[in-house]
């Protein structure tokens, strides 16, 4: 990755359906691997830790997360992720879950708990993914929330027509907030 000039990378450190404390222990293994190899790899808290880790010519590993699940029904474990060093959650991995609806099924949107996700997250700074959500989800938090959001792993449906990628209508929302 240094040879090819990528300075920082997402490191998934919880995968579709796993819990709070499979989360932790994830992330766990993760922060003894990078202490292990802290001569080429850095953790990414802030966008000063990427410069850091370019001037440092080491690869910056930012958290995060292919699911919401990990919060449970609990919003305070969005602030303890956070300062385990999660800075990107994907709302959904393909299918429902309290936040809202994945892109494989009939997408009834947002909950009530995913907007408090969503004000919790833009609160303590964990940017919102939204990859494999579903449209009408996609729709909704794009407006609501008040951070930038990001599709961080997804191809326009005009490329290649599959349930995970994002129509150009999808794509250009992003691009109708304007700066922040």
């Amino acid at each position: 990755m240094r040879k090819g000039g990528v300075t920082a990378v997402n490191c998934t450190v919880s995968v579709c359906w796993e819990s709070f404390q499979k989360t932790v222990d994830n992330i766990a293994k993760m922060r003894q691997m990078m202490r292990e190899h802290s001569n080429i790899l850095t953790l990414v808290r802030t966008t000063d830790d990427i410069r850091h880790a370019k001037k440092e010519n080491k690869t910056g590993i930012i958290f995060g997360f292919q699911n919401a699940h990990a919060f449970e029904d609990n919003l305070g474990y969005i602030e303890t992720f956070k300062q385990l060093g999660v800075n990107l959650v994907q709302l959904c991995y393909n299918t429902q879950n309290l936040v809202g609806t994945g892109c494989y099924e009939r997408d009834g949107g947002l909950s009530g708990f995913g907007r408090e996700v969503i004000q919790e997250m833009n609160r303590v700074g964990i940017m919102v993914d939204l990859s494999h959500v579903g449209g009408k989800t996609s729709s909704e938090a794009i407006p609501f929330s008040k951070k930038p959001v990001c599709y961080s792993h997804c191809c326009p449906s005009g490329l290649k027509e599959h349930p995970r990628n994002k129509t150009d209508e999808q794509l250009n929302r992003l691009l109708k907030l304007g700066p922040v």
